[in-house]
C-alpha cells in the first residue's frame, strides 16, 4: 500500500525519477513472489518513467540514467529468466 501511495504521489508531482524507483521496488517484489510477469510490467514502467524524464542536452541519456536504465533493463532480463521467457530477456538486453 505505502509504494502505491508513493507512486501515487511522484506522478502527481510529476516526480518521474522517483516514480521508476517505486515502480522498481515493486518489481522486486513481484518478483519475490514468483510473479515475473508482474516484475517485466513495473519494470517497463519504471523504464517509460526514465524516458519521461528526458535526455541531456546532447540527446543522450544523463550519465546516472543511463546506468539505471541498463539497471533496470538487467532486471527484467532477470524476471524474464525466472518466467522461462528466454526470447524477451534477449530482447531486454539487445
Amino acid at each position: 500500500r505505502y509504494y502505491r501511495d508513493a507512486l501515487r504521489v511522484f506522478r502527481a508531482g510529476g516526480d518521474t525519477i522517483q516514480a521508476a524507483h517505486v515502480y522498481d521496488s515493486l518489481s522486486e517484489i513481484a518478483f519475490e513472489r514468483g510473479d515475473a510477469a508482474t516484475a517485466i510490467a513495473l519494470l517497463d514502467d519504471a523504464l517509460r518513467a526514465l524516458r519521461e524524464e528526458g535526455e541531456g542536452h546532447d540527446g543522450v541519456p544523463h550519465g546516472g540514467m543511463r546506468r539505471y536504465r541498463l539497471m533496470l533493463l538487467a532486471g527484467r532480463a532477470r524476471a524474464a529468466i525466472a518466467g522461462e521467457d528466454l526470447a524477451q530477456a534477449r530482447a531486454s538486453v539487445e
